[in-house]
């Protein structure tokens, strides 16, 4: 009901068909009606989606074996349920958003790993074969979700080399424009934050190896840009400062006269603890039974016996107090 005076806005733009024109080889122009769906690239689209998502999750969430869960990012949906309920949970979300909201699942990109078997639930090779992930090669163990790895330690120290090595492709490219200011503009604002959702969806001692990686490789594009010699060619007698120190310079913040080149494994810990603080409110509205079993976890927190993420979300924290 809230929504309702946005009625006659989305009328406005929906209640009727869309004309477009196509022109053959011969300069005829067709007439082309769209009515059916959204217009792409239309802003108003992922909130009509979650709108219309709305009910059908929550008619999966209460079909779902008890202890299952359903969560979604737009057309992302993904669910927590025990090994031997997979293929189960699957013909319900199936079902459910091909008779209220008319999509079919995605085989093609369909994916389930466990963290406590290799072997594949009941009846999930039959949806599709490449499906189950557990029994491929350990660096291959596991799901992504909303672009964070979840699976096995290879298999996340590997999705950290990806991404890297996408990196770099935009890396290489950034020398190129004749203008300095250009280039600079392209590090700093584009190439610097690219591992910033993996460090705050990482705990540290996952995102270590990827941040070291991404920092060197931002920090030797910058020194080619402005023609920064090596370690070994740098003259203490020239600069009036040694190398490690205007390496650290360079790390600082622009108001305190370096460059904004973040240290990636400094803001880890900070970036991992930030992203547990904004994200336990809505988890409490949300799923209230899963936060209340975190915030007792953390409250009473035996280092050695909460999940690793609560572990390091409390390292995390204890790292940043103590750094004040």
């Amino acid at each position: 009901p809230e929504l309702n005076d946005m009625l006659p806005f989305v009328r406005q733009w929906y209640a009727g068909q869309t004309h477009y024109l196509w022109h053959d080889e011969h300069g005829t122009a067709w007439p082309v009606l769209q009515g059916d769906g959204g217009e792409q690239g239309d802003a108003l689209m992922p909130a009509l989606f979650c709108l219309a998502l709305r009910e059908a999750l929550e008619e999966i969430q209460g079909l779902l074996p008890n202890g299952s869960y359903v969560f979604a990012y737009l057309d992302d949906v993904y669910v927590i349920c025990d090994h031997v309920d997979t293929h189960q949970c699957y013909e319900i979300v199936r079902d459910v958003l091909l008779n209220r909201c008319h999509i079919n699942v995605n085989v093609g990109k369909l994916a389930a790993w466990s963290k406590g078997s290799t072997l594949p639930p009941p009846h999930v090779l039959d949806i599709g074969a490449d499906v189950w992930k557990g029994s491929l090669a350990v660096n291959q163990q596991g799901i992504k979700v909303v672009g964070t790895p979840v699976g096995t330690d290879e298999y996340i120290a590997e999705f950290g080399h990806q991404v890297v090595g996408n990196e770099v492709k935009l890396l290489e490219q950034i020398p190129k424009p004749a203008s300095l200011q250009a280039s600079w503009l392209l590090l700093y604002f584009c190439a610097v934050p690219k591992v910033n959702h993996l460090l705050r969806t990482l705990p540290p001692s996952r995102a270590s190896s990827t941040a070291e990686t991404h920092d060197a490789a931002v920090l030797d594009v910058f020194c080619k840009l402005f023609s920064v010699p090596e370690a070994g060619d740098w003259d203490l007698n020239l600069h009036k400062v040694s190398y490690s120190c205007f390496i650290k310079q360079v790390g600082l913040p622009q108001r305190l006269a370096g460059c904004g080149l973040r240290n990636s494994l400094r803001s880890s810990p900070a970036a991992y603890w930030a992203s547990w603080g904004d994200s336990l409110a809505v988890i409490h509205d949300r799923y209230p039974g899963i936060s209340s079993r975190m915030l007792a976890a953390l409250d009473a927190m035996e280092v050695q016996e909460a999940p690793t993420y609560l572990q390091e979300a409390e390292m995390a924290g204890r790292h940043c107090d103590a750094a004040g």
